[in-house]
């Protein structure tokens, strides 16, 4: 197993392993992986087992401190020194979870973050999984304004210790 960043060659599995993961609402498709790859490709963490990608996760970094429904689609609102790490998504092939591998990528998103000065990370997910995302210190804030996919969002947030 080996965590690396993404590049733009990684496209067609990562936009295959996302539609995988997600109902067609909710994936995200290739032009939209190809642009965020263009922008920010330190921000997509990929999990491979003998060169095959099984898991990722992504996101941009932004002064903005609650995650929108237009940073999925709009890669320039990346701000490379941005406070707050953005969690788009988390993705395990269908075949290889239950094995640990979305935490082992979390946890180096969350020690990048933290070695990057950030204040900490945000997300949103769906009620059945905010237990899972609390084990990492991730903190609930109540429903999302996001309407992503018309599903129903939670905003989680993980804020590191101020020095």
């Amino acid at each position: 197993m080996k965590i690396r960043n993404a590049a733009i060659n990684d496209l067609a599995a990562i936009t295959a392993a996302e539609a995988e993961c997600f109902p067609k609402a909710e994936a995200a498709g290739e032009q939209s992986f190809a642009e965020r790859l263009s922008v920010y490709p330190d921000h997509f963490w990929l999990l491979e087992d003998e060169g095959r990608i099984v898991a990722f996760v992504n996101g941009m970094t932004t002064d903005l401190p609650d995650l929108t429904d237009k940073m999925y689609e709009n890669a320039q609102m990346h701000q490379p020194d941005g406070k707050w790490q953005m969690i788009f998504g988390v993705d395990t092939i269908p075949s290889c979870r239950k094995k640990g591998y979305a935490a082992m990528l979390i946890k180096q998103a969350i020690a990048d973050a933290k070695a990057q000065g950030r204040e900490g990370l945000v997300l949103t997910c769906k009620e059945k999984l905010l237990a899972y995302y609390a084990k990492f210190g991730f903190v609930q804030e109540g429903v999302s304004q996001s309407v992503h996919g018309g599903a129903v969002w939670y905003q989680m947030r993980l804020r590191f210790e101020q020095a």
